[in-house]
C-alpha cells in the first residue's frame, strides 16, 4: 500500500521542519515515501504526499446572517446558515464560512 495524499492544515517549509521526517545520520528519512532525503532540507520533494485541503469559501451577507455560495453569480444565490452545510454541493469541497469585511 502506498500513501497518495495526506491532508494537513498547513505545509511545512521543508523536510527539516516537518514533524513526520526522522533524522537518519546527517540526512532525513521520510516514512511516508520510505525514502532517505539527502538534499531536501531547503524544500519539499516533488513526491511529498502532504497537501493542504482546499475549501470553498462562503461569505456572509452584509445585512443578514446568511452565507452565499460563490459558484452562483446570479440573483438566485443559494444561502445557508453557518454550519448548516459541511460540503459544497457544487464543487464537493469542505465549506469555510467567512464573515463579511
Amino acid at each position: 500500500m502506498n500513501v497518495l495524499k495526506i491532508v494537513v492544515d498547513e505545509l511545512p517549509e521543508n523536510c527539516l521542519s516537518c514533524d513526520i521526517s526522522q533524522k537518519h545520520g546527517l540526512d532525513l528519512y521520510c516514512p511516508l515515501i520510505n525514502k532517505v532525503l539527502y538534499d531536501a532540507i531547503g524544500y519539499l520533494p516533488e513526491d511529498c504526499p502532504l497537501v493542504v485541503e482546499e475549501c470553498c469559501e462562503w461569505k456572509k451577507g452584509k445585512n443578514h446572517s446568511l452565507y452565499f455560495n460563490p459558484h452562483i453569480e446570479t440573483m438566485g444565490y443559494i444561502a445557508s446558515a453557518k454550519n448548516d452545510l459541511k460540503f459544497c454541493h457544487d464543487c464537493g469541497k469542505r465549506i469555510k464560512y467567512i464573515e463579511s469585511e
